[in-house]
């Protein structure tokens, strides 16, 4: 089951992506343990990736998330 995704703020979903991006294990490893925290911020540069890494890990959730 994949997770049921809510945007707050935009009040739009976010668009699909049509390529195919960069697999990080090591940025997934962390974002893994983001669930011992109460609130998790991914911050970098713009260009980063940070949105296409946030994107891939959520497709291998189940449960509900909420994305600010």
């Amino acid at each position: 089951m994949r997770p049921r995704l809510s945007s707050v703020g935009s009040g739009r979903p976010q668009p699909r992506r049509i390529f195919k991006p960069v697999v990080r294990p090591r940025v997934s490893q962390l974002l893994d343990s983001a669930y011992r925290y109460p609130v998790t911020v991914l911050v970098a540069g713009a260009g980063y990736g940070k949105s296409v890494a946030l994107d891939h890990w959520l497709a291998g959730l189940q449960g509900d998330v909420v994305r600010l």
